[in-house]
């Protein structure tokens, strides 16, 4: 959670993502929740996004007792969703982060404007009464079509 956000905010969940369906959106924003307009083009935004990880409800360990190894097989993500991931990275510009011990869950800070522009969407500043500053999200983000599969959410 950043600076910006309020520990309770509505604003502040992720939007997930379908494995086959690359757009999420909300008609409106969440009550109290006022949009001051677009985002200003230049200011940074950084996005937290959750990789794809192994398959473990499959699985025959599956609700069993693991080890810390064990759980880390299940929770990292392939070889093919980081390669996937880096390929889209890269070819964008974008210096990933990894920000958990598994390596599922990467960081990327990017201009609101080329965040805009990868995730066909449009970020706007909100307030709310309960808050002292404001926040920047979307009420809509559509996957690109080489991140289908390979990213299970981002946020904000």
């Amino acid at each position: 959670m950043g600076p910006l956000q309020a520990p309770d905010s509505p604003l502040n969940h992720s939007y997930g993502f379908c494995r086959y369906d690359c757009t999420r959106s909300r008609t409106s924003a969440p009550a109290g929740f006022v949009s001051q307009g677009v985002a200003p083009a230049n200011d940074m935004l950084t996005l937290r996004v959750a990789l794809t990880s192994n398959n473990i409800a499959g699985s025959p360990e599956f609700r069993q007792w693991l080890s810390m190894e064990e759980v880390k097989s299940f929770v990292q993500p392939s070889s093919e969703t980081v390669s996937a991931f880096s390929a889209f990275a890269s070819a964008n510009g974008l210096e990933p982060t990894v920000i958990s011990p598994n390596g599922d869950w990467v960081s990327i800070t990017l201009p609101v404007s080329q965040a805009n522009q990868l995730f066909a969407t449009q970020f706007e500043v909100f307030t709310h009464p309960d808050m002292l500053n404001t926040i920047t999200r979307t009420l809509s983000v559509s996957l690109p079509s080489e991140l289908v599969g390979h990213i299970d959410l981002h946020q904000p």
